[in-house]
């Protein structure tokens, strides 16, 4: 996890989690139950955040009840993916469509996974799949840092999107838990304004 904890530390600055933001879930239990197992810089994000959006374009998903079911179905999808004939790689790829576990998605269909490259979850990269440009691309660093550079527009800044959408909100970033959007639709706000 070397230099991945800055990192959390810029991001919960340049996105600060709302009131009541984050969840705690016994890692080790899921772990045990699912068969998966999570980077810690994801641990600490889903601690710090729990399960929404950012911008409302990019949902993170965390482990359902317990239950990795919807994390499950996506990489499925993002193995699927891989293997289309249409599908670009990025040169020098040394894992397969088997090493992929899905972490993220957004609401153009793209897909953010976890490219597990080693044994140790804390040396896993970052894999993007584009719905629009059929390009998967891979990032040499963690959830958290592949956040921080998404939210801070470092990675639209150097013209790689890795999502076919870009946030419409002319704001800070920001990320809001499935239950507190909600809450601000009640009362027909726009929760993201």
């Amino acid at each position: 996890m070397t230099g991945r904890q800055p990192s959390m530390s810029e991001l919960l600055r340049i996105m600060p989690p709302h009131e009541g933001a984050g969840a705690a879930f016994d890692w080790a239990a899921i772990e045990r139950r699912t068969g998966l197992r999570f980077p810690a810089d994801y641990r600490a994000f889903v601690t710090a955040y729990g399960d929404g959006s950012i911008d409302a374009i990019l949902g993170i998903m965390v482990p359902d009840e317990g239950d990795c079911a919807g994390m499950t179905e996506e990489t499925e999808l993002a193995r699927d993916e891989w293997h289309d004939d249409l599908a670009e790689h990025p040169d020098g790829v040394t894992f397969g469509a088997d090493d992929l576990q899905a972490w993220g998605v957004s609401g153009a269909g793209d897909l953010l996974c976890w490219a597990r490259v080693d044994e140790d979850p804390d040396r896993w990269h970052v894999a993007t799949w584009s719905r629009g440009s059929y390009r998967w691309r891979v990032y040499p660093y963690g959830t958290v840092e592949f956040l921080r550079r998404y939210v801070s527009g470092e990675l639209t800044a150097a013209d790689e999107n890795p999502l076919s959408v870009v946030s419409g909100v002319d704001q800070p970033p920001m990320f809001l838990t499935q239950e507190e959007e909600s809450r601000r639709y009640r009362p027909g706000l726009d929760p993201w304004s």
